[in-house]
């Protein structure tokens, strides 16, 4: 028996073959889009969570160490210079800047 292009199997064979073509070109043209995509909210959601975190973790060393420590212990005083000086202690920003380069030399993601 010779197939015919009238065949019942080449009139179901083709559309499908035809179909699942162009569901493979569908997913090589949007997916590596919405992998794009997705790993760039990702990444903006992240980087907003560490700068929110370290908003928190400024805010309380703020309020509750230095606060804490300077003017109710004698002795202790916060500065920008204030490494291997006793009774000194970081200001905020400088000892948030000192937190992200000892996390950078440790690789430590916040």
């Amino acid at each position: 028996m010779k197939p015919s292009s009238t065949s019942i199997i080449w009139k179901l064979t083709l559309p499908i073959i035809g179909f699942f073509i162009l569901v493979l070109v569908g997913f090589s043209v949007l997916l590596p889009i919405n992998l794009a995509t997705n790993t760039e909210n990702e990444t903006i959601v992240a980087a907003v969570n560490s700068a929110s975190q370290f908003k928190q973790l400024r805010s309380y060393y703020s309020e509750h160490i230095v606060k804490t420590l300077v003017g109710h212990v004698d002795g202790v005083s916060a500065s920008t210079d204030h490494k291997n000086i006793p009774g000194v202690i970081p200001v905020p920003a400088t000892f948030m800047h000192d937190m992200s380069a000892v996390m950078s030399i440790e690789n430590i993601k916040f």
